[in-house]
């Protein structure tokens, strides 16, 4: 009961999907949108509440236009992460947060998927000074567009996303 099927995931993506799983939880969170929130990591829960960014969630919210696509490396390079968001159909900021990937060699692959999807804007948004910022001249070379953006954007899109969540203006699709 993935939400982004049929309209950003079609049936030819997912069969390709099961073909190449090596781990059946993985597909079941990626694809079913199964996934044990209480077995996550509390590390990373330490900028949003929890609690209120699990209020944001609804199955049927739907983008309104394009929808742009961001890459974030943890710290330590343990795992890379992407988002996509945009203008809500029901107003306010809808959300697509990815499940975290570990490593990040596979950033390439990933970002060429994302931008394969309908309606995702053509390029991958990175902090400049973030810790994934080392992915740049990868992505470039294979022909993905960066769009970079500074520590202060990336400090005041935090606070925008905050408040967004304490307001209950931004949702996300539930996973």
């Amino acid at each position: 009961a993935n939400p982004g099927y049929p309209f950003r995931i079609d049936d030819e993506a997912i069969d390709g999907e099961i073909a190449l799983s090596t781990v059946l939880e993985d597909f079941d969170r990626e694809r079913l949108g199964i996934v044990d929130i209480e077995d996550e990591d509390e590390d990373g829960w330490q900028v949003i509440d929890r609690g209120q960014w699990l209020k944001t969630q609804d199955p049927r919210s739907a983008p309104d236009g394009p929808l742009a696509l961001a890459l974030d490396v943890a710290p330590e390079g343990a795992w890379l992460a992407f988002a996509v968001a945009g203008r809500s159909k029901a107003g306010g900021i809808h959300i697509e947060a990815l499940p975290k990937i570990p490593g990040t060699d596979r950033a390439v692959e990933m970002c060429q998927e994302a931008l394969a999807q309908p309606g995702v804007t053509q390029e991958v948004a990175m902090a400049k000074n973030g810790p994934g910022w080392f992915l740049a001249p990868i992505l470039e070379a294979a022909k993905i567009k960066v769009r970079e953006f500074t520590s202060e954007e990336a400090a005041q899109a935090t606070g925008d996303l905050l408040a967004g969540i304490r307001e209950r203006t931004v949702v996300q699709l539930a996973n």
